[in-house]
C-alpha cells in the first residue's frame, strides 16, 4: 500500500517495509506536473491511501481513483471518534491524523506541533478524544514576511543568539523572529498546562528540529517525521 499525504505546499508518498517507513516520493504543490508525472507510474492494482488539506490537487488523482485502487481518508471519518472541537468538517485532516498517530506511541495524552508553513499545536487525550488546538504561521512564514515587508533588513538563520538582548541587527532580529515563534509555541504548551494537561510531546513537520531544539530546555519532545502517515496507518481500521 501507497500513504499518500497532500499537504499545504507539499506532495509526500511513503510505503511501509517491515516496520520502518519508505521515503517514495515527495516534490512541492507547484509541481503538478512532476506530481502527474509520478502518479502516471503507479501500478493500476496498487492500493493508495490519501490524505489531503488541498482539494485543488486532489484530482491529479483522479486516474488512479477511476481504477478503484485510492481510499480517501476524509472528515466524514471523524464520526468514529470523540471529539471536543465545534467545527470537525472543517478540521484539516492532517492536525487529526498527527494527533491519532502520536497516540499509538504512548498511553499517555499527546500534544502534537507540526512545524509547517503553519504550525499547528494540538491536542488528544490517551482515549484518542482529540481536542483541538492552535493554527499560526511556520517559522518559514514569519522570517519571509520580514524579507517582503522590512527589505533593508538582512536575512538572518533559524536560530536564537547565545545572548540577551540582541547585540547586533541581526541579533535583534533573530530573537524577534526566532524568539517570537518560539515564544507563541512556549505560550501555548503552558496554556495547555494551565488546564491541568501533562502529555507528552511530538514534533513533526519541516521544522520539526529547529522546533525541538527551541523547547528542549523547558520539555522533552519527540521527533517523528511520520506522524501522518502513522495516523493513516491507524485510521485504516475505521475505513
Amino acid at each position: 500500500m501507497i500513504y499518500i499525504d497532500i499537504g499545504n505546499t507539499t506532495f509526500k508518498a511513503v510505503k511501509r517495509a517491515n516496520v520502518e517507513w519508505v521515503d517514495l516520493f515527495s516534490t512541492g504543490i507547484e509541481n503538478r506536473e512532476e506530481i502527474y508525472n509520478w502518479l502516471s507510474g503507479v501500478h493500476s492494482d496498487e492500493i493508495v491511501l490519501a490524505a489531503s488539506v488541498r482539494k485543488d490537487v486532489n484530482g491529479l488523482l483522479d486516474g488512479l481513483t477511476k481504477t478503484g485502487s485510492v481510499r480517501w481518508i476524509t472528515n466524514s471519518h471523524l464520526s468514529n471518534f470523540e471529539m471536543n472541537y465545534s467545527t470537525p468538517k472543517t478540521l484539516g485532516m492532517d492536525r487529526f491524523l498527527g494527533c491519532l498517530g502520536s497516540s499509538t506511541k504512548t498511553h499517555n495524552d499527546v500534544i502534537v506541533i507540526d512545524a509547517g508553513t503553519a504550525c499547528t499545536i494540538d491536542m488528544m487525550t490517551k482515549a484518542q478524544v482529540y481536542l483541538g488546538g492552535v493554527i499560526m504561521p511556520g517559522l518559514k512564514l514569519y522570517h519571509r514576511s520580514v524579507k517582503t515587508h522590512l527589505p533593508e533588513l538582512p536575512e538572518v538563520n533559524q536560530f536564537l543568539p547565545n545572548q540577551f538582548p540582541g547585540h547586533s541587527t541581526k541579533e535583534s532580529l533573530q530573537w524577534g523572529i526566532n524568539g517570537a515563534f518560539i515564544g507563541s509555541i512556549l505560550y501555548f504548551l503552558k496554556k495547555f498546562e494551565a488546564e491541568g494537561h501533562q502529555p507528552d510531546i511530538f514534533v513533526t513537520g519541516g521544522d520539526a528540529e529547529a522546533v525541538a531544539g527551541f523547547i528542549q530546555e523547558d520539555y522533552n519532545p519527540k521527533i517523528r517525521k511520520y506522524l501522518v502517515f502513522d495516523g493513516m496507518e491507524e485510521m485504516q481500521r475505521y475505513l
